[in-house]
């Protein structure tokens, strides 16, 4: 149950890629070497708190991704 939790919705891969934020955010190569650079060491973020474009870029995803936990959860009440 949990996993499906942050399971992408084609309504969620369609709202992230009509956020300009994002949608130019994975298609910037200085965004996406800080994304590898995060994921690899997730401690590395605090070398990114002063840049402004992955902030945006990570403040955007995380919004997205509240509203599926969101919509999740009000799935799991109705039951």
């Amino acid at each position: 149950m949990g996993e499906d939790l942050l399971q992408p919705t084609q309504e969620l891969v369609k709202d992230i890629f009509e956020n300009d934020d994002v949608k130019n955010g994975l298609e910037d190569p200085d965004i996406m070497a800080a994304v590898s650079d995060i994921a690899a060491n997730p401690s590395a973020i605090d070398k990114y708190k002063n840049n402004k474009k992955v902030v945006t870029f990570y403040n955007q995803l995380g919004k997205f991704m509240g509203q599926q936990i969101k919509k999740q959860d009000e799935k799991l009440v109705e039951k």
